[in-house]
């Protein structure tokens, strides 16, 4: 996935934080951590390089001003327009995998980003 994405200067956790994002609103950096299978630390660093680049801006959660949540930005959503084709080419190879592998209910899951 990474050789897919850096044409895009992507890497694969932040491609997947950027998904997580636009399928889910506005998440904590501990929200985005856990729904994109990484540690708190980690996420903090990937949300940092997102921001620089201006994928994704922080605001202060409605009703707790002490939780800030990430948002994507116009860029951040014409970044993942643009390697959408790429994305979706190595899920097609992932699940074709797993359904030889793990089952039909294995591939829903990559397909659809749920949980199985």
């Amino acid at each position: 996935m990474d050789e897919a994405l850096r044409p895009f200067g992507l890497t694969t956790f932040q491609y997947t934080a950027l998904t997580v994002l636009q399928h889910r609103g506005e998440l904590s950096s501990a929200q985005l951590a856990r729904r994109s299978f990484v540690r708190p630390q980690t996420m903090h660093e990937i949300v940092r390089a997102m921001e620089e680049r201006g994928l994704i801006e922080h605001a202060h959660a409605p009703g707790n001003r002490r939780i800030m949540e990430a948002r994507l930005t116009r860029e951040g959503e014409e970044l993942l327009a643009a390697c959408a084709p790429a994305g979706r080419n190595w899920r097609t190879g992932c699940c074709s995998t797993y359904r030889r592998t793990g089952g039909p209910r294995s591939a829903r899951a990559w397909r659809t980003g749920s949980p199985p």
